[in-house]
């Protein structure tokens, strides 16, 4: 069993508070340096541990990456369970893709490191990702269908095919976002949804040109 599946102490606040400071120094070095490279004296130095303070809180390199990994899954999962029942399908639909856009944001260091080091994943850990986000695209493409019933958006393109470009140009932020640019995460889901069909969906309009690149 590795570290990162073994049951961990319930310490209180400090004791999350050191494991949340080094996966995020984990995510840093991972993406500066590459998971192969980045050793855990690195990420040790950034948070000012040793490095035997490192598998105590989270466990080996792997499961740094493994844990990093796991917060992109249940970044997904929160998104869903954040937006609300499906009753009005097109606040439904706004709601998660406002909320998926603050979230890649957000996790922009995570998602990064994610993409670059799939590859080094468990068989099983990419198994269940791929699974969640199969459900997570499933349902948008559910609400896409309900949306092109009501004629709220064009009923000519698969809804399997638009759920499927909503998740990627979204996911993509993670790519080219930069928090000094002109516009805030929540401006930027409303370029997604005015791309999308969905307009100005009660977001307010963005205060500058999309100029980050």
């Amino acid at each position: 069993m590795s570290a990162s599946s073994q049951p961990r102490p319930s310490l209180g606040n400090d004791f999350d508070d050191k494991r949340r400071r080094i996966l995020a120094a984990a995510g840093e070095v991972f993406a500066d340096r590459g998971f192969v490279a980045g050793t855990t004296k690195d990420i040790a130095a950034r948070v000012g541990l040793s490095q035997p303070a490192i598998y105590h809180y989270v466990g080996s390199k792997e499961d740094l990456l493994h844990e990093i990994a796991l917060g992109i899954d249940q970044t997904m999962r929160g998104v869903l369970a954040d937006s609300g029942p499906r009753g009005d399908a097109r606040a439904h639909l706004v709601e998660i893709v406002t909320r998926f856009t603050e979230a890649v944001i957000d996790s922009q260091v995570p998602y990064t490191v994610y993409y670059k080091e799939l590859h080094q994943l468990s068989q099983d850990l990419r198994h269940q990702i791929a699974e969640d986000e199969r459900l997570f695209v499933s349902h948008i493409a559910e609400v896409v269908r309900d949306l092109q019933a009501s004629g709220d958006l064009p009923s000519d393109a698969p809804p399997w095919v638009v759920a499927q470009g909503i998740v990627g140009m979204i996911s993509w932020t993670h790519r080219w976002f930069r928090s000094s640019g002109p516009l805030t995460p929540k401006e930027i889901a409303t370029v997604f949804l005015d791309l999308i069909g969905l307009g100005q969906a009660g977001l307010g309009e963005p205060t500058a040109e999309p100029a980050q690149a």
